[in-house]
């Protein structure tokens, strides 16, 4: 079987078919894969484990279809109150955003207190993290990049931030086979460094080190997901281990279920 058709198959399979991978993601597990079997069979019975473990994280309960259909009625820059309130709503579909929910009011300015007034961000692998921008105490005039391997999802926030007054930044890219180059006064990199670490232990001091902005925010979950354990000192080796001999700066802000390295990299 043919490359091709072997990511053909899989993009159009009923599990990923409505999700569009980007062909970078698609085309760097199939190398991987190669490389361990030589048969086509077996090459895309990997691929499929290996996008199960990679995808499953980024599914939420969104039907962007339907969604989009209504968001111009409710994303009203004029009516906060009404913009705020389906914002909860989108943002509550997935797990990782609604945890954040009860923090919001304060969440960036507690960050923003410490590294200053971003006038660009990146937001990666950024999920539904993008409808928190009625939070963020920004000007209109900032650019906020989002990136993710959702391709509806990515359309759904480009609609978003044109309703929003933004420039549709959002981009359909995997940024561990392709870290973006836009330079950015700071990086979101908000509860997935641990996952990028489970693709591709040790990639995280590369993927930050290839970064072109002046610091990146490192949110961790401070417990697992049953509640029973303190990840919080784990955490901290992990951060310490990556960013050991870079002679890199790093704060911490605790809150109820985040911890957040503010990565100081100039």
């Amino acid at each position: 079987m043919p490359e091709e058709e072997i990511i053909n198959s899989i993009k159009q399979s009923k599990k990923y078919s409505s999700i569009d991978l980007p062909d970078d993601l698609m085309l760097h597990i199939l190398e991987q894969e190669k490389q361990k079997f030589s048969s086509p069979k077996k090459v895309e019975e990997a691929m499929r484990k290996k996008l199960h473990n990679i995808v499953a994280p980024y599914l939420d309960k969104t039907d962007y279809l339907y969604e989009l259909s209504i968001m111009d009625n409710n994303i009203k820059p004029e009516d906060p109150f009404k913009t705020k309130a389906y914002c909860t709503n989108i943002l509550s579909k997935h797990a990782s955003t609604k945890e954040r929910l009860p923090i919001l009011d304060t969440f960036y300015a507690t960050l923003f207190s410490l590294i200053g007034k971003p006038h660009s961000i990146l937001d990666l692998a950024c999920g539904l993290n993008p409808f928190t921008l009625p939070w963020i105490p920004l000007d209109k005039t900032m650019f906020y990049y989002a990136y993710d391997i959702h391709k509806p999802r990515i359309d759904f926030i480009n609609r978003f931030f044109s309703l929003y007054g933004l420039p549709q930044l959002a981009v359909h890219q995997d940024i561990l086979v392709t870290p973006p180059i836009q330079e950015s006064d700071t990086a979101f990199f908000f509860k997935e460094a641990h996952r990028f670490e489970k693709r591709k232990p040790g990639c995280n001091r590369t993927f930050w080190q290839a970064l072109n902005v002046k610091t990146i925010l490192v949110s961790l979950p401070t417990e697992d997901l049953k509640h029973h354990h303190n990840l919080v000192p784990r955490h901290r080796q992990f951060i310490e281990k990556t960013t050991q001999g870079l002679n890199w700066m790093i704060d911490e802000l605790l809150f109820t279920n985040e911890i957040v390295f503010v990565i100081w990299k100039n």
